[in-house]
């Protein structure tokens, strides 16, 4: 690809056009505007210019697509069909794809048919399945896997928010790690312009419970509760992966044929974040199935899905089809008293008097499903550093994520420094470590500790390292962890061997790729880059700096969001105001400069403090709440009083006289004896050791 930035007339860039083609043959642009140009060709090599019928972007496809955004260039017409860009899935729910999909000026044309199109990831469009007030639902299948799959598009319309689209991506790419009979498994999800969303998963053939009521009515008892049990099962194991489906109904659960059997699969997670704008109302569901605190406050939590849950059990048991939230469930038609008392007890008006997890209301049922345990993961955590299994509640840190991993991908070695708390470990854990995998990439994380990590232990970790033998040899990364550890215990030869012994893996040929990451904190980098110069010399070092207060906003709200909790507008202006000024305190000490910076430390404690606080059954945070709490100076200043306390103890107990192991010589004397030992004075202690 050429690119020429002139000014002229267009007739000149046209006669440039000409010389230029001549002389180089491929795609050559000759523009007025250097920005919108670039801007153009980014845009289309991200996947604008996706080529319907590959699925990538091709030569062909781009020029197509240069052609028509960038009014008064001159651009050679190529149809040429190598593919240039197979563009990837969507890396996370904040991939800037997103936010770029919501401003552009096209809507999706509904009558668009995207029949033989092959979309981003190799999916084949086929047939339409069926459309709705959600979008389209088509079969396709997967060239690589040689697989159907079912494909469902969602259009955006201009009422949608970013924040809605990237809790809807969010969960979805929680269940997509999830592998359980009873949820429908996601393959991946994607953006497709103008102003679409689709994500790939399972084909279902088999009917809705919405669709056999209206065709059966009542089942049998015995069927009943076995669909029941099974939607349960679902909604347990996706609670056991921090995900809430709130719309549960008769029309969100297909029965497929199993074997002799059939299974009862919950689909259309995470569709009620697109709901509505304000990120207050994204609580969805179905009128006729929703709980009271859900239409009355916003209210969601495992318990308003198995109100929901309830409720459909009630109508496979009955017949019964709910035409609003205020039709009470004929509980009185059910004629087992063990079934009709459990299931009034889950449709009790407050959640508290209901059951507590999925796994109650199967075993109160009669069931005998195992369903895993609810992960209640709290939604800030300011004592410890998150891990590979918070990889979903990382926040604000895309941009830092997707440079360490480009750097862990085509670089042979990199540094990661920052002060003590910004959250290096954090960021290597949660968010290089998976995608690291997600790209089958083999990962050895060594977090060093005083006197016990060698490079014995790296040798160890390497050597137990697997890899799916039906791959070819692929890249590994090695990542040495809070070397400053190391460095501050043994600065000298065993520390020096470890961080060699890494980076001459890097240099040994015939081998698979290797690369490094080395991370320390930043009062020990000079000392790490004198022991890494004869081996790796000029090493790049990546900084992570604070969090901008566009960042720690996306980390309060998405934090929250997830777990269905809202802050308001004034509290969420007061709290990063607040954060702002303690941080500033902090600028010169850690070398921020003058920008506007949010110490990570600072927000985490604030916000724990703050949903500690929040009272049984509130899921809104308010400034009079923050105010209780004395603002952020009294939070800050009561934690840095515990941690004084704790210090103090540790010493007390740090200089507290041991006592000498009691051996049977030091067996307790007699009172009388004692009286004796001390000069006839009353003793009182058993044991003078």
């Amino acid at each position: 690809m050429c690119i020429l930035i002139a000014d002229g007339t267009e007739s000149d860039r046209r006669r440039w056009l000409g010389e230029l083609t001549a002389r180089r043959p491929g795609l050559v642009i000759v523009s007025p505007g250097a920005a919108d140009t670039l801007a153009a060709v980014r845009d289309g090599l991200a996947g604008d210019a996706i080529d319907r019928a590959t699925g990538t972007v091709t030569v062909a496809s781009l020029s197509r697509y240069l052609n028509a955004r960038l009014v008064g260039a001159a651009i050679q017409t190529s149809t040429a069909t190598t593919s240039i860009v197979i563009p990837r899935l969507v890396a996370g729910p904040r991939d800037l794809r997103i936010s770029r999909l919501l401003v552009t000026t096209g809507v999706a044309d509904p009558d668009d048919d995207l029949v033989g199109m092959v979309l981003p990831g190799r999916f084949e469009v086929g047939a339409e399945l069926g459309r709705g007030g959600f979008g389209v639902v088509y079969r396709a299948h997967h060239d690589l896997l040689d697989r159907d799959v079912a494909v469902k598009v969602l259009a955006l319309g201009h009422g949608a928010s970013l924040q809605g689209v990237e809790l809807c991506l969010h969960e979805i790419q929680s269940l997509s790690r999830l592998n359980h009979r009873n949820v429908v498994y996601i393959h991946g999800a994607d953006v497709l312009p103008p102003r679409r969303i689709f994500f790939v998963m399972e084909l279902l053939v088999g009917r809705d419970l919405q669709r056999m009521l209206d065709d059966e009515g009542a089942l049998p008892p015995t069927r009943a509760l076995a669909i029941s049990t099974q939607l349960l099962a679902g909604l347990g194991a996706a609670h056991a992966a921090g995900v809430i489906h709130a719309d549960v109904k008769p029309g969100n659960v297909i029965v497929v044929a199993d074997g002799d059997g059939e299974r009862a699969v919950l689909v259309d997670f995470g569709m009620a974040r697109l709901r509505h704008r304000r990120p207050v109302a994204m609580v969805g569901g179905t009128r006729g199935f929703m709980a009271p605190e859900q239409l009355r406050d916003g209210r969601i939590d495992i318990r308003t899905d198995l109100y929901a849950a309830a409720r459909v059990a009630v109508a496979l048991l009955t017949g019964w089809q709910p035409n609003n939230d205020a039709e009470p469930a004929p509980l009185d038609q059910i004629a087992d008293p063990t079934i009709r008392t459990t299931l009034e007890r889950a449709l009790a008006d407050a959640p508290a008097d209901r059951f507590a997890s999925a796994e109650e209301l199967i075993s109160a049922l009669g069931g005998k499903v195992t369903v895993p345990p609810a992960v209640r993961r709290p939604p800030f955590r300011p004592a410890a550093p998150f891990t590979e299994a918070d990889r979903d509640d990382l926040h604000g840190r895309d941009r830092e994520i997707e440079t360490l991993l480009d750097a862990a991908m085509f670089r042979r070695a990199v540094v990661l420094t920052a002060p003590s708390g910004i959250g290096k470990t954090s960021l290597l854990r949660a968010g290089l470590v998976p995608l690291l995998r997600d790209h089958h990439v083999t990962v050895v994380y060594l977090a060093c500790r005083v006197g016990t990590t060698t490079r014995d232990d790296l040798a160890n970790a390497l050597g137990g390292t697997t890899r799916d033998p039906a791959r070819p040899p692929g890249r590994t990364v090695i990542i040495l962890d809070q070397l400053e550890t190391a460095l501050a215990d043994a600065p000298g030869v065993a520390t020096g061997e470890l961080v060699a012994a890494a980076l001459s893996r890097t240099h040994q040929q015939g081998a698979a790729e290797v690369a490094v990451v080395l991370s320390v904190r930043e009062e020990f980098l000079a000392r790490l880059l004198e022991q890494t110069q004869p081996v790796e010399p000029g090493l790049p070092v990546l900084r992570l700096g604070p969090l901008t207060l566009a960042a720690a906003r996306q980390v309060i709200e998405f934090s929250m969001a997830t777990r269905r909790l809202t802050i308001e507008p004034a509290l969420l202006d007061t709290l990063v105001a607040d954060l702002e000024r303690a941080g500033s305190g902090l600028s010169a000490q850690l070398g921020w400069g003058g920008a506007p910076a949010v110490y990570p430390p600072h927000l985490q404690l604030a916000g724990a403090m703050l949903c500690e606080a929040l009272p049984e059954g509130s899921a809104t945070l308010d400034l009079d709440l923050y105010r209780r709490l004395g603002g952020l100076a009294h939070i800050l200043g009561e934690h840095l009083h515990r941690v004084l306390e704790g210090r103090a103890r540790a010493e007390a107990h740090r200089d507290r006289p041991r006592r000498a192991p009691r051996t049977r010589h030091d067996r307790p004397a007699p009172r009388g004896a004692l009286r004796d030992r001390v000069g006839g004075h009353s003793a009182t202690s058993g044991h003078t050791g």
